[in-house]
């Protein structure tokens, strides 16, 4: 929430100082608000984690557990409420690759590595704690990013309908 809170604070100045949707840095300012709310928001949290009834690994048979073991988005009633398909940590911390268009050029390549790093970090601690399966993180992580692309997409295109000339996103 904070990263989202900064990313809607520099839109808002943004906007205070004169750019549009023309400009690149608002599109993608809301493209990641818009990625955040309905990726880890909506989709994983409200949808998947409390429909598909994944329960997690420690709470499985396999793993000490006294619920049977679900495949990946398998439907199943042995979880009721925050399960584990799909992880909602790792969607929500995949969110701050979404944030890299917002970095200037040069160090780009840096920072995306460094970003990188501290969602594998991240999504790693999740299956160590035995909260989430391989699966669960990764399909997590992807949901996010699949749906900044699209995100991303749209604006794009609308742009080039909107306001001809606009030079894309980069």
């Amino acid at each position: 929430m904070v990263g989202a809170s900064i990313v809607v604070t520099l839109a808002l100045r943004d906007l205070a100082s004169g750019l549009r949707w023309n400009h690149e840095r608002v599109r993608i300012s809301t493209a990641a608000v818009i990625t955040l709310a309905l990726g880890p928001g909506l989709l994983v949290n409200a949808f998947l984690k409390e429909f598909v009834g994944r329960p997690r690994p420690a709470d499985t048979l396999l793993f000490g557990g006294d619920l049977p073991f679900a495949a990946a988005a398998e439907w199943s009633r042995s979880c009721m409420h925050n399960c584990s398909f799909v992880s909602g940590e790792a969607a929500g911390i995949a969110w701050i690759i979404c944030l890299l268009p917002l970095w200037p050029h040069q160090p780009r390549q840096k920072v995306f590595w460094f970003m990188l790093g501290i969602v594998v970090l991240t999504d790693m601690l999740r299956v160590a704690f035995g909260r989430h399966y391989l699966s669960d993180i990764v399909l997590g992580s992807l949901s996010t990013l699949v749906i900044f692309s699209v995100v991303a997409f749209l604006s794009e295109v609308l742009t080039r309908n909107f306001y001809p000339g606009t030079r894309s996103a980069s």
